[in-house]
């Protein structure tokens, strides 16, 4: 007889309703307890979980009516056998239920087992067994081979739901344990899961577990390999931190979030900064840990990468300190300068936490000022509030400064003397060439003043960070001597303090200050490199390009000549940030007329200006209007200026665009080259060949001495071939190296030229070039007239290009009678006569000793021959048949001979 739970249900609510008759009568009261001691039998024997309480069912029984002993008897004896029917059958369907589950799950669609959830689920919570329900507890957490996240969220949900209605003791004992032993699993997904279950139950466990089990189960978890496993150490660590109360956790938890932090995953690194970071600070707020001291332990981890690179050295040297700034400073050099990539990694992460950190900084100081006591009373209660409060706290603490109780506000004071102070490190012991660590430094210091408002900028921090470079000293003190690590803190002043003042007239004030202080205080901090590199820093901020180039534009006009000096090398620093209409209006007319000046040291900084102008621009009216400037500079043909705008081409020929190259640079090289041949010193003649070359040098790959731009042939045949010529014609002609470089490159280019090109009529020269050039210019290249000796003329009449055509076709000759050779011998062979019969017009028959001697004996004398051919004559036919032969020693040497030309 089967009893269904309604049924029972019934049988209950019927007992309950008549136990108010069933207590009056004391012999039905009596039997009731003999029969209720034997239930309490019966249900001693099941387990304390079981979801129907047999006991409380009976006791409830006991009195139904009054009605007759036997008769009560007979009702509770078929309602204790329904009971046991009942209970019989519950443990049978759980127990098919257990051993069916395990063989139907693996047939079951991976997209559908997650409907199998609540039957696992009861069987958890309902089975006497424990083993079983271990079992069915695995059952649950390898519901998937790799669960994706929709199923990992369904599994956890089943996870809690269990928690729930275990209780903890149970939760500790059957749901941790196979976490636990899930933390090797080799696929991601389930060590995934594990680091979320981590977080799911970490509500639902003592909190003595939550700081000791559940932590070292994240802690194992951050070594794993996958970034996957470490960004969900992450989420959950942020989840766990909710409901850990104990503070003497902070070291390592501290430890666990810089780890993450610095982690080499982006997902990881976003996940720590997004989530965990906040959580951690609200927690160590929770443990009434004070916000100093969250700042200090962060500082500390700078701090330690500072004590690994070390402060630089104390050295008075001009020179030394120009050559930190030096953006050629070679490779290995810089290498040494470098940071490392650990200690770059560090000091970033450690600048950026501290810059997310300014607006908690900001209300942590404010509210905690003995002006503020209002505010620390207010609740508040949406985010306009808040920045209402701190608007009306930041003008008190501007009041605040000049009263006496300043030194109460210690939160201040942590932020003015060891907050700044750490900056201040940062930027004197970091190397300039590390220049995304000091980009960071000096955003972390504007973020700062700017939190804080330009009232505090100006009278609490710029005094701090003038006296870091030693500004202040050097107005009272001028006979002193800077070292080198207090002018790195400049670029903390400009760009952590002038920039953030909202009147445009004081930092263009301090701008021209700092340029003319820099340029003539003789002694102390006369370095211009460190004000340029400041200034090349503060052009990333849009808003003050153009106060900076204003500044620069009106010190191109100072009346002293090293202030117009420094303002052109500034110029040149910066140029490659700045707008196209700013270098139109502003920049371009400043280097013209500077080009123009009456000083060859500020001409000579203003085209290299200009130089950089022409790489950092491609609008057509800033390049036209700085082409008609430098023009007028090759007109007035002032040997000094020429040399420098050689060198300045030189230096720009890989970085402008191929038509500047093309139609502009190489041309005017040429025509300068031309025009050299009207200079009357030898030796000065010799040294703008040799600087025309370094130039030239420019043009041609390294490797294989071939031009390596896009040029047209007609660039090649009219520019780049006349001026190798025009080298090769002053050069000292005892430099027999250089000269061999020189004519294989013109044969090289020649090879790239169709052979009517390379045999093209001598360009003119001398006083027709300098007519054809500077169109009627009454002066040669170097103000001088125009006259040279009739040995030279002829010379150039000659021209080179017809020398170098009679050793190609010299070349062509041999080459014919090599073929011509062979086919005798061929001929000679195949009517059996001997193979070293002479060419075509000589007597066979006449050579008595030659007929008579053996082939062995031929063939000795054509390998003697054959020697002396071999051997390679000096000079330039040696070094062009070595390099049309494709031989490495010889190309190796013209390498070494042409890219070590002194400049």
């Amino acid at each position: 007889m089967s009893v269904s739970f309604f049924q029972l249900k019934h049988a209950q609510d019927t007992a309950t309703t008549s136990s108010g008759a069933a207590t009056a009568d004391p012999q039905l009261t009596a039997s009731a307890g003999v029969e209720a001691e034997a239930v309490h039998e019966v249900s001693a024997a099941e387990e304390p979980f079981s979801p129907i309480p047999v006991a409380d069912i009976t006791s409830d029984s006991i009195s139904l009516s009054a009605r007759g002993d036997e008769k009560l008897k007979d009702e509770v004896e078929s309602l204790r056998q329904q009971i046991q029917i009942a209970e019989s059958q519950r443990r049978e369907v759980i127990n098919v239920m257990t051993e069916s589950l395990p063989k139907i799950l693996p047939n079951v669609l991976l997209n559908k087992r997650e409907e199998l959830l609540p039957m696992i689920l009861c069987l958890i919570s309902n089975h006497w067994d424990c083993a079983a329900r271990d079992n069915m507890s695995h059952l649950l957490f390898n519901l998937a081979k790799r669960p994706d996240a929709q199923q990992r969220r369904a599994i956890l949900e089943g996870f809690k739901a269990l928690a729930k209605s275990m209780g903890q003791d149970r939760t500790e004992s059957e749901l941790l344990p196979p976490i636990w032993e899930h933390l090797s699993h080799k696929q991601d997904e389930r060590r995934v899961l594990v680091a979320e279950a981590v977080a799911a139950l970490s509500p639902l466990v003592r909190p003595a577990l939550r700081a000791s089990l559940l932590l070292s189960i994240l802690q194992q978890l951050i070594e794993d390999k996958s970034s996957l496993v470490r960004a969900a150490v992450a989420m959950s660590l942020s989840a766990l931190l909710q409901f850990v109360p104990d503070a003497d956790k902070f070291a390592p938890v501290f430890e666990l979030l810089f780890r993450l932090l610095l982690d080499d995953s982006q997902e990881v690194n976003q996940a720590a900064t997004q989530f965990l970071l906040p959580s951690f600070l609200d927690w160590a707020r929770s443990c009434k840990y004070p916000f100093s001291h969250v700042l200090s332990v962060f500082m500390e981890k700078g701090t330690l990468v500072l004590n690994s690179v070390g402060l630089a050295s104390a050295s008075d040297d001009n020179e030394a300190i120009a050559a930190d700034y030096d953006i050629r400073t070679p490779l290995a050099s810089a290498d040494k300068l470098a940071l490392t990539k650990s200690q770059s990694n560090t000091l970033s992460l450690v600048l950026s936490i501290l810059s997310n950190l300014v607006p908690r900084i900001k209300l942590e100081v404010l509210s905690d000022g003995p002006f503020a006591v209002w505010a620390r009373a207010k609740k508040v209660e949406s985010r306009e509030d808040e920045e209402g409060m701190i608007s009306v706290l930041l003008r008190q603490a501007e009041e605040f400064l000049d009263d006496p109780r300043l030194q109460e506000w210690r939160s201040f004071l942590y932020v003015k003397d060891n907050f700044m102070a750490f900056l201040i490190a940062v930027a004197r012991a970091v190397h300039p060439i590390n220049i995304d660590i000091v980009w960071a430094v000096c955003s972390l210091a504007r973020d700062l003043n700017i939190a804080f408002g330009p009232v505090i900028s100006r009278s609490v921090f710029r005094p701090l960070l003038e006296g870091a470079f030693g500004r202040s000293d050097a107005r009272t003190h001028p006979s002193q001597i800077i070292q080198r690590q207090f002018c790195r803190p400049l670029p903390l002043f400009v760009i952590g303090v002038v920039s953030t003042w909202d009147d445009e007239s004081l930092v263009l004030e301090q701008l021209l200050s700092l340029c003319v202080e820099s340029s003539t205080m003789a002694g102390y901090w006369r370095h211009a490199a460190p004000v340029s590199y400041a200034l090349d820093l503060l052009c990333r901020i849009s808003s003050c390009q153009e106060v900076v180039i204003e500044a620069l534009c009106s010190l191109t006009r100072h009346a002293k000549q090293d202030v117009r000096i420094c303002a052109c090398r500034h110029v040149t620093s910066v140029v490659h940030q700045i707008g196209t209409l700013l270098l139109s209006r502003r920049v371009v007319p400043s280097l013209a007329a500077a080009l123009a000046d009456e000083v060859f040291l500020v001409r000579e900084a203003a085209l290299k200006a200009a130089g950089a102008v022409l790489v950092a621009s491609t609008d057509g009216v800033v390049v036209d209007k700085l082409k008609e400037a430098l023009d007028h500079v090759v007109e007035r043909a002032e040997r000094e200026d020429i040399s420098v705008l050689v060198r300045v081409f030189g230096s720009i020929v890989p970085k402008v665009p191929a038509h500047m190259r093309d139609y502009y640079i190489l041309p005017k090289i040429s025509s300068l080259s031309t025009a050299a041949v009207a200079i009357q010193d030898p030796a000065q003649r010799m040294a703008f060949a040799m600087l025309v070359l370094s130039c030239l040098k420019a043009f041609f790959d390294e490797a294989t001495l071939m031009p390596v731009f896009n040029h047209g042939q007609d660039s090649l045949s009219m520019h780049l071939v006349p001026s190798l010529r025009n080298v090769l014609r002053d050069l000292d002609p005892s430099d027999t190296k250089v000269r061999d470089v020189v004519q294989d490159m013109i044969i090289r280019t020649n090879s790239l030229l169709p052979e009517d090109k390379t045999k093209a009529a001598p360009s003119a020269t001398g006083a027709n070039a300098l007519k054809n050039l500077f169109a009627g210019d009454k002066k040669d290249l170097f103000g001088k007239k125009d006259s040279h000796d009739e040995k030279e003329k002829k010379k150039e009449e000659k021209g080179w290009d017809f020398a170098v055509g009679a050793m190609l076709d010299k070349r062509k000759d041999k080459e014919k009678e090599k073929e011509k050779e062979e086919a005798h011998k061929a001929e000679a062979v195949a009517a059996g006569q001997p193979s070293s019969s002479a060419p075509d017009g000589q007597n066979h028959e006449g050579g008595g000793e030659e007929k008579g001697r053996s082939s062995k004996e031929l063939e000795r004398d054509k390998d003697k021959e054959g020697e002396k051919k071999e051997e390679k004559p000096s000079g330039f036919a040696g070094l062009r048949r070595g390099s049309l032969s494709g031989k490495k020693s010889v190309l190796d040497k013209m390498k070494n001979v042409l890219y070590n030309v002194p400049e």
